[in-house]
This record gives C-alpha cells, sequence and structure tokens, in this order.
C-alpha cells in the first residue's frame, strides 16, 4: 500500500486521493501555509474555501488522475455543493498524508499521537472530541 493512499466515495464513484511530496509543494503555493498548519486549521474549523477545493483538487491528482479530470470532478462536486459537504473528506486527505504508516515508528524524540486500542477513532478525530 502506498503511504498516505485512501480511497473514498466522492462525486459520481469512488475515488483514490493522496498528498505525496510533490502535491504538498503545490497545495502550499495555492493555499499560503505549510502541511500541519494547514491541518491543524481544518481541524479547529479555520479553513478558507479554497483550502477544501485544492485539497481535494490536489489529492485526486496525487492518486492517479489526469489534472483536467480532477479539476472537472473539483468544479461539479466541490464549488457546485454546499461549503461543509467535503470538509470531512479534506480533513481525511490530509492526515493520511500525515500520519505514520501502521508498523512504522516514528524517530526517537518526535512526538506522534499514539492511536489506542480502545479508540474506534482517528488520531485526527480525537482532537476533536
Amino acid at each position: 500500500m502506498t503511504h498516505g493512499l485512501i480511497t473514498k466515495d466522492f462525486a459520481d464513484g469512488t475515488y483514490s486521493f493522496r498528498l505525496a511530496y510533490g502535491q504538498w509543494l503545490e497545495l502550499q503555493e495555492a493555499v499560503n501555509c505549510g502541511p500541519l498548519e494547514l491541518y491543524v486549521n481544518l481541524l479547529q474549523r479555520k479553513w478558507r474555501i479554497q483550502n477544501i477545493r485544492e485539497i481535494i483538487r490536489v489529492g485526486l491528482i496525487g492518486a492517479g488522475q489526469t489534472p483536467i479530470e480532477a479539476l472537472r470532478l473539483v468544479r461539479r462536486y466541490v464549488e457546485e455543493r454546499p461549503l461543509m459537504e467535503n470538509v470531512q473528506l479534506a480533513i481525511e486527505i490530509v492526515a493520511a498524508s500525515l500520519e505514520l504508516p501502521k508498523g512504522v515508528e516514528a524517530p526517537a524524540g518526535e512526538a506522534v499521537a499514539a492511536e489506542t486500542e480502545e479508540s474506534t477513532s482517528p488520531p485526527y478525530m480525537e482532537t476533536l472530541q
């Protein structure tokens, strides 16, 4: 499995999304903030419209959609839909990219949120509760 790749129901079907290094560079330029700042803003409900749009568009491209197809999907299913409809998807795309793959340990001295076996929520949802 490719790190950060998620597959979700979106638009008119089921699509994959991924923010790899190159996509993050593009996304940073589009939304004018870095990965962790963007993630925190999403969790704290301080996002901007272009944040949601660009996360989904760039995530589609990172998972293999052509830029033209990604733009078509975003125009139809993000820009023409209620704003809140795609926020959770954007959060999940960013979270998948930032989290360590299962079984990989963080280097010593780096703080990483640990998942507990009791919790069924992803780590990013724990901060919202």
